[in-house]
């Protein structure tokens, strides 16, 4: 793991300010692959619980909420949840998406009880971090037993940001999930701005 940046530009009126000025411009934060990656995840989940009732989905530094609107439009069946350090920007995923969940919380701190939700998805978020290990831990304690933890980030170097805190190598992604579950897949690669790594680990 490189460190890259010891100027934690990571407030949460630092991201508002950033999904604020990107709202209305069209921009998007995912790409379809990631989309239909994730969903793929979800269905996959579902064929091997098809006695579960409640499917609940929860997105760690959700933005605005654009990560849900997708894989909602594809499960419609599924409960959305997200989290997030940006109270304005919430705001406004509550107003665009009234069937959803947004709670203001810190990935060190989820504010869920343990065991929660079948799938739990993490994207562009870890690099962020001071304490990645800490946030990992969270992502594992509220995924219910056999649920699904998805992870995304930026691969060897190629998206360097000054908003990132760490880069990992390919090996240190998956080094991140493997004492907490298995790892069943890994190194799938997809093009967001730059390459990322996205991988699923399996809770327990």
């Amino acid at each position: 793991m490189k460190q890259v940046n010891k100027t934690n530009l990571n407030s949460a009126t630092y991201w508002d300010d950033v999904y604020l000025s990107e709202r209305g411009s069209g921009k998007r934060r995912v790409d379809d692959e990631r989309i239909n990656y994730v969903v793929g995840q979800m269905r996959s989940w579902k064929d091997h619980n098809p006695h579960e009732e409640n499917n609940w989905l929860l997105d760690v530094g959700c933005g605005d909420g654009e990560m849900l609107r997708f894989l909602h439009a594809h499960s419609p069946t599924w409960k959305m949840h997200g989290i997030d350090i940006t109270p304005n920007t919430l705001n406004s995923a509550r107003s665009d998406n009234p069937g959803f969940q947004f709670k203001d919380g810190s990935i060190y701190e989820i504010p869920y009880e343990a065991n929660t939700f079948n799938v739990i998805f993490c994207g562009e978020t870890i690099e962020h971090l001071e304490h990645p290990q800490i946030a990992i831990a969270e992502l594992f304690r509220v995924a219910k037993p056999g649920g699904y933890v998805i992870i995304s980030l930026p691969n060897e170097h190629a998206n360097y940001s000054p908003e990132h805190i760490n880069e990992f190598t390919v090996g240190e992604c998956l080094s991140l999930t493997s004492k907490y579950g298995q790892v069943i897949y890994d190194d799938i690669r997809v093009v967001c701005n730059g390459i990322s790594v996205v991988w699923v680990t399996k809770n327990g």
